[in-house]
């Protein structure tokens, strides 16, 4: 990983692009909360955090609903199945 001291920042809408430049500071904010900071390298590591937490969470997730899938076909054969 390159430890860079500037940042590129550029925001597309789908019509047009909002912004192309360097970034001197960054703030961002989610759903469970935010950051910001002045520091783009340590900025970077808490990104780069997030996102594999995030990562994990949703291999979580999606392990969870195919053991939910998998069970649900089982009694749906289960059902098609003749009683004795």
């Amino acid at each position: 990983m390159s430890l860079a001291s500037e940042m590129r920042v550029t925001l597309h809408l789908p019509t047009k692009t909002l912004f192309d430049g360097q970034a001197t500071r960054l703030t961002a904010v989610a759903q469970n909360g935010g950051f910001a900071g002045d520091d783009l390298v340590g900025l970077q590591d808490r990104v780069q955090d997030s996102f594999i937490q995030m990562d994990e969470e949703e291999r979580i997730a999606r392990a969870a609903l195919s053991r939910l899938e998998a069970n649900m076909v089982r009694r749906f054969a289960d059902l098609r199945k003749p009683s004795l």
